[in-house]
């Protein structure tokens, strides 16, 4: 299940204050400050403009939607782990 909002015309590419928005349309609330950490740590997918270290940061939002679907598939695992472990719990005893 994708949470992303389709939106129209082109929207492959966004900077770090559209990709905000973009993130609050899918429910999701993200700070500026915590993007760029994701960026730093490559916990997000981005790319650069110039290629530089310092170079302009650019979203792909194809490739955040891919990032947001799999991290809610990610996070289903962990409930579900989660949900059996109770169950073994209360059925052992």
């Amino acid at each position: 299940m994708s949470f992303a909002q389709p939106t129209t015309g082109a929207r492959r590419g966004a900077n770090v204050d559209k990709l905000i928005l973009y993130l609050a349309e899918c429910g999701i609330s993200l700070s500026k400050q915590t993007i760029y950490n994701y960026v730093q740590q490559g916990n997000i997918p981005y790319r650069r403009f110039s290629g530089r270290r310092k170079g302009a940061i650019y979203f792909d939002l194809d490739k955040i939607d891919e990032w947001i679907d799999q991290d809610n598939s990610e996070q289903e695992q962990i409930d579900k782990a989660s949900e059996l472990d109770e169950w073994k719990a209360i059925n052992e005893m």
